[in-house]
């Protein structure tokens, strides 16, 4: 879109945290939530989160919460069986878990930094304290570093994206890993033996949104689709078929029991009350991650 100037696409649907990257370069216009009546359905809690999470810019709405969802721990229920409270992002590097690890290069080092942090061998206020500056995001991420290329021996696969997760469960051999909760509960709905879990230092939860390109070209058919987007029949719909969490009121009552007996398992306890929320994400902090991530795939 930076590319074509704001052209090309009608709609888009950035993480939250990102659009103030993104609008860095006006990719998206003010939202006219006039002619959105249906977000009279979008829960109260995500609008007003979403504001502060970068929904608003310049004191304009230009991205409203959509869908929500976690990065935590999955693992194989035929040969592991852990309880909430018990599981932790530390788990997956005991050593009986050699070569039957799964992980995203990047994110992995805030689900380390988050055990290390509530362990206390790597202060971190859980990892906030990464985001507040570049200084202090190096001071940690070293620390982190250093406690992955350690552990690296655990690791069998590296995932990138959806598929990932299927590869790395159904057909190399994981174990345990950090992923995504939408891949996961769709393969358990369809009875392959994994499950997906918030770990007690929490789930890191991020926020999808939409937003209207600055120079969409149909403009009265971008609002009649976030419109629709906005009923209970569509959020049930993102929810039965990703494995996602709707942010519309309404929803739950229109999903199939094994979808909420999912998100039940996911999310037992007080899990919901100890989300960990992916702050805002500075201009320096997408090029440091990067480096670390390099350095650490090239040990």
């Amino acid at each position: 879109m930076r590319a074509a100037r704001a052209k090309g696409f009608d709609i888009a649907q950035p993480s939250i945290t990102e659009i103030a990257l993104h609008m860095e370069f006006e990719l998206y216009k003010t939202i006219d939530e006039n002619k959105i009546p249906n977000l009279k359905n979008l829960e109260p809690s995500f609008y007003e989160s979403s504001g502060k999470q970068g929904g608003v810019i310049n004191g304009k709405r230009v991205g409203l919460p959509y869908d929500w969802g976690t990065e935590a721990i999955t693992f194989n229920t035929d040969k592991l069986d852990y309880k909430y409270g018990d599981l932790s992002y530390g788990t997956m590097w005991e050593p009986e878990f050699n070569q039957k690890v799964t992980c995203r290069p990047h994110s992995v080092f805030i689900g380390a930094g988050l055990y290390l942090d509530a362990t206390g061998q790597v202060p971190s206020n859980r990892m906030y304290d990464t985001y507040k500056s570049e200084a202090q995001m190096r001071k940690i991420y070293d620390e982190i570093l250093k406690f992955l290329i350690l552990k690296k021996k655990n690791i069998k696969m590296f995932w990138n994206n959806a598929q990932d997760h299927q590869l790395a469960f159904l057909q190399n051999g994981c174990l345990i890993g950090q992923t995504w909760d939408g891949p996961i509960l769709t393969m358990k709905k369809e009875g392959k033996p994994v499950t997906f879990m918030a770990p007690k230092e929490g789930a890191m939860t991020w926020v999808d949104s939409m937003s209207i390109v600055k120079n969409a070209e149909n403009l009265e058919q971008a609002y009649a689709f976030l419109n629709w987007a906005y009923t209970p029949e569509a959020g049930a719909i993102v929810a039965k078929t990703t494995g996602y969490n709707s942010v519309v009121k309404g929803v739950d009552d229109l999903l199939d029991e094994k979808t909420k007996q999912s998100f039940k398992d996911a999310y037992p306890g007080n899990a919901l009350d100890n989300l960990w929320w992916y702050p805002n994400e500075k201009p320096w902090f997408v090029p440091v991650r990067t480096e670390y991530r390099d350095k650490f795939q090239a040990a």
